[in-house]
């Protein structure tokens, strides 16, 4: 049985790996493993006597969401409405993009949200997506991330103004294009 140590050596191992470079302890990152690495455990390490794991026993089923590899790069959907509210009131264009980048830190363990780290800090979303193979790893968004797992705001200026998070990449481009088409091909085919 991995004792949390051992499933944190493992994180970092796969994040070198993809990232090729090691993860310092006084990192965002660092805090982040800790905390997706006790997610785990909670969640797919059977114990001993009954052979079920610490969630099977609370809630009595499995634990069957997706998961994404810890630290990936991946293209996140904010939740409507509130992304649409600007600074001080104003409304932002239902045009604006609404796919960004962002490094997957793992799930919450309430709403089960997706936890995404942003130059913003880290942002809970239902909806990700993977990157192309190509983006899996991209260093340039890492190194903007702000936010804890006790303050998910760490690191960013106070009072700081909304605005749009990282430019989307082709692939989030093509999933706004998408939902832009979308509506315009049912409303062709409704009419006909």
């Amino acid at each position: 049985q991995l004792c949390i140590r051992d499933r944190c050596r493992t994180l970092s191992i796969c994040f070198r790996n993809r990232y090729g470079m090691a993860i310092g302890v006084d990192s965002v990152t660092w805090a982040w493993l800790v905390r997706h690495a006790a997610f785990l455990i909670a969640r797919f390490d059977i114990r001993g006597v009954t052979a079920r794991t610490a969630f099977m026993q609370l809630n009595s089923y499995n634990y069957v969401s997706e998961l994404v590899p810890f630290g990936e790069t991946v293209i996140f959907r904010v939740s409507s409405p509130s992304h649409r509210s600007g600074a001080k009131g104003s409304k932002l264009n239902k045009a604006d993009p609404s796919w960004y980048q962002g490094i997957w830190w793992g799930r919450a363990g309430d709403t089960d949200q997706h936890i995404v780290g942003t130059e913003r800090g880290a942002i809970m979303c239902r909806s990700v997506r993977r990157c192309a193979p190509s983006d899996q790893a991209n260093l340039g968004v890492l190194e903007k991330v702000k936010g804890i797992p006790w303050d998910m705001r760490h690191g960013v200026a106070p009072g700081a103004l909304p605005r749009p998070l990282h430019p989307p990449t082709a692939t989030a481009r093509a999933l706004t294009d998408s939902d832009a088409a979308a509506p315009a091909t049912e409303a062709a085919s409704s009419s006909s």
